[in-house]
């Protein structure tokens, strides 16, 4: 599942507590005495965020923090709560944590997420100091223990300079339908059709213009803590020939992407 892009403005309206006035007139003495209430984070503080496909899969948080008081707040924690998809499972909330917001000015913020989940701001909190006065760093979320039955989606892309296209022994036009995914012993895991939608790529990295085709496809709940092998039909030439991978990825994530295959004829025929 795709972090959800949304973007949502959060923030309380200011909220004043009433002072408490307690006059006592003796003798014609006027005494007065007031109680103020300070104001919060939440209070003085709106939160926008959305979904950062920028950073890495699976993504992360992103948005900005704008304080509209007069109050200038050395630290707060935006506390994310975490709704999981596909299966996938890990802490309920998340903290990213904001410094050094200064009166009326607006803040960035951007933090990654070990797991694809939606999300949504909780609360606001300021955060809490050590007793040498400062703030210590914010727990990090702890990504969710791999597990052998957990599940784990591979994306990627067919990229091909033949147009998809061959020809097979006998003459005739064959074009290329599927992806594999197979066990290093050659074991078929699973198959999926590429997409219909084809995308025209103009590359012109190297320095050099090079344009091929491009079509998508996915393989879901697939079992982690296996290595696998992603290659089209015997009948298709690909550079490389295969592509080795392992789940989670080397960086430990569930949901990533695999590297390119590039289509560039067939076996068969011509």
């Amino acid at each position: 599942m795709t972090v959800d892009i949304k973007t949502i403005k959060t923030h309380s309206r200011l909220k004043f507590i009433p002072s408490a006035l307690i006059v006592a007139c003796i003798g014609g003495l006027l005494t007065v005495s007031i109680e103020t209430a300070f104001a919060a984070p939440k209070d003085d503080l709106v939160v926008m965020f959305r979904g950062d496909t920028m950073l890495p899969p699976p993504g992360g948080i992103a948005g900005t923090v704008t304080n509209k008081s007069t109050n200038y707040y050395k630290c707060v924690d935006l506390v994310f709560y975490l709704k999981y998809k596909s299966g996938a499972s890990g802490p309920a909330e998340q903290r990213v944590r904001v410094k050094n917001l200064l009166p009326s000015r607006v803040q960035s913020y951007s933090s990654a997420l070990h797991a694809r989940a939606g999300f949504g701001l909780k609360r606001i909190e300021s955060c809490k100091l050590l007793s040498n006065g400062k703030q210590p760093l914010p727990i990090p979320p702890t990504p969710p223990a791999p597990y052998q039955n957990r599940d784990c989606t591979l994306r990627g892309v067919v990229n091909s300079i033949a147009n998809f296209e061959g020809r097979d022994d006998r003459g005739q036009i064959e074009r290329v339908q599927k992806v594999y995914l197979f066990t290093p012993a050659g074991k078929k895991v699973s198959e999926d059709s590429l997409s219909v939608k084809t995308t025209r790529v103009n590359d012109h990295r190297a320095g050099k213009k090079k344009q091929y085709l491009q079509r998508k496809y996915s393989f879901a709940r697939i079992p982690a803590n296996l290595n696998y092998v992603v290659k089209l039909g015997y009948e298709w030439k690909t550079k490389p020939v295969k592509v080795n991978i392992s789940c989670p990825n080397s960086k430990g994530r569930f949901d990533f992407r695999v590297p390119p295959l590039m289509h560039t004829g067939n076996r068969l025929g011509g």
